[in-house]
């Protein structure tokens, strides 16, 4: 193959991997810019193509409900549960108010993440689909089938709402009239809810000169499968380390979209400033800093705090060993599945 088939054949594979990514345009001015100075640097211009290609496969790959658009650190857990086929897609109508529709398109849930996709179909009249910024649902209620209260913005309480950590993706339009937007909410421990059910009055579209609110009586009935209800948790046993000092490790359980680590010392000074890490199949994992539960007062002399890891039961580790660090202690703990 020579420099000019290679050319081509690069162009080719980005196009069909990145499909129709709106980096095209660039990647053609690239390679015509590479092709005029291939004569000085040939080796160092045909390996920068190679790499934008890999790199915009990965990111087309990781993207099902778009959460890296905020940075949740979860995300690449969710996507291969994702991949494992861990998630469920909606058949649904359109409900529609003042000319914005709204479905749930696709959701995923288990001990510790749930992940609701909406979209939203706007009318022209409404609204420029262009102009809108953002999208936020003011007053979204969320139960199951035993009136467990999942999230209420309306009335939230720590203590009350399962959900510990809340928050939606940035818009991603997906036609000239349509766009998605994924509510994610994350947990110490969801129950295995049959149905979700989800209702909300307001929408409010931040658009690019002022915030236009929308308001409806939007209710949606989700029927959860059965492998999110019934799903697998693997939990481990101590072997090792673990009474040793004054931080205990409570709790150990894999997921399908990660790990929970539930640490409870007899003080809550030792919570404090504290560095955690999990190594499992010779791979180092740091806590996610976007869902660790606040300092809990079990009561005057126990204290407790909850930590996620992008480990899940896809990775089927046998042995997890976590080690703890602060100003007092330095501990390794291990634990070996049961």
């Amino acid at each position: 193959m020579n420099n000019n088939e290679l050319d081509e054949f690069l162009k080719k594979s980005f196009k069909d991997d990145s499909c129709d990514s709106p980096f095209t345009d660039e990647i053609d001015n690239l390679m015509n810019g590479l092709y005029k100075k291939r004569k000085r640097r040939n080796k160092f211009l045909l390996a920068i193509p190679i790499l934008l290609v890999s790199t915009t496969a990965f990111a087309v790959a990781y993207n099902t409900f778009n959460l890296s658009s905020v940075n949740i650190d979860s995300s690449s857990a969710i996507e291969l549960a994702v991949q494992n086929g861990y998630i469920q897609h909606v058949d649904m109508e359109m409900q529609t108010f003042e000319g914005v529709g709204i479905k749930v398109e696709r959701f995923l849930m288990d001990d510790i993440n749930l992940d609701i996709t909406f979209k939203y179909k706007v009318d022209n009249n409404t609204v420029n689909i262009d102009d809108i910024k953002d999208l936020s649902i003011q007053d979204i209620i969320i139960y199951d089938e035993n009136n467990n209260i999942i999230h209420n913005s309306k009335n939230y309480s720590y203590e009350n709402n399962l959900s510990k950590a809340t928050g939606h993706t940035k818009v991603k339009k997906i036609s000239n009239e349509t766009f998605e937007n994924t509510f994610f909410a994350q947990a110490n421990n969801f129950p295995n809810s049959q149905k979700l059910y989800i209702e909300f009055e307001t929408v409010n579209l931040n658009c690019k000169k002022a915030t236009k609110k929308i308001n409806g009586k939007w209710k949606f009935e989700l029927d959860v499968p059965e492998n999110m209800v019934n799903r697998e948790e693997v939990s481990y046993k101590c072997t090792s380390g673990n009474n040793e000092g004054n931080i205990i490790v409570n709790e150990v359980k894999l997921t399908n979209t990660g790990l929970i680590v539930q640490i409870g010392p007899n003080s809550e000074e030792l919570l404090n400033n504290i560095d955690i890490e999990v190594i499992a199949n010779n791979k180092k994992y740091k806590a996610n800093n976007n869902l660790y539960s606040d300092i809990e007062n079990i009561n005057s002399n126990k204290f407790k705090r909850t930590y996620s890891f992008n480990l899940t039961i896809y990775d089927e580790p046998n042995e997890i060993i976590i080690k703890i660090k602060n100003d007092k202690e330095n501990k390794k703990i291990v634990f070996t599945r049961n």
